[in-house]
């Protein structure tokens, strides 16, 4: 398998990828919520991001840095989330399958609506609405 030939990252690559996980975690216990909160509950969404952090640590030299890091880790999450289900006796029938596909793509069709309205911003309305910023401080640094 090429994923074992792989050279273990050394401990500033892996601080680096703990910093990139604290970035998407965020985003993915959200949608983790969206997907399965009501078959897991809290704890069972605690659970399967605290599963997903610890996959993604031991196989982070797996991580292919040319494809984006949240489809990977979500990819993770879905496979924990999918185990903490079976692990619990909760069948995963076609028509929960069928529930969580048609979920997925709702998802991923307004995630491009809201890229097809970010494209049509200026970069400064861009910044404007994405920055975590104060008010005053962001009036500052854009000039105003």
């Amino acid at each position: 398998m090429q994923d074992e030939h792989r050279e273990l990252p050394s401990y500033e690559e892996q601080r680096a990828f703990v910093a990139l996980l604290d970035r998407e975690f965020p985003r993915l216990e959200w949608a983790l919520r969206c997907r399965f909160a009501r078959r897991l509950g809290d704890i069972g969404i605690e659970l399967v991001v605290h599963e997903t952090e610890r996959r993604a640590l031991d196989f982070c030299h797996r991580f292919d840095p040319a494809r984006p890091l949240y489809a990977w880790l979500r990819g993770i999450a879905w496979r924990c989330a999918f185990d903490e289900l079976r692990r619990r006796g909760l069948a995963l029938d076609p028509v929960t399958l069928g529930e969580l596909a048609a979920e997925e793509r709702e998802e991923d069709e307004e995630l491009e609506a809201v890229k097809l309205a970010l494209a049509g911003l200026s970069a400064k309305e861009r910044t404007v609405l994405l920055s975590e910023e104060p008010g005053a401080a962001l009036g500052t640094r854009l000039g105003h």
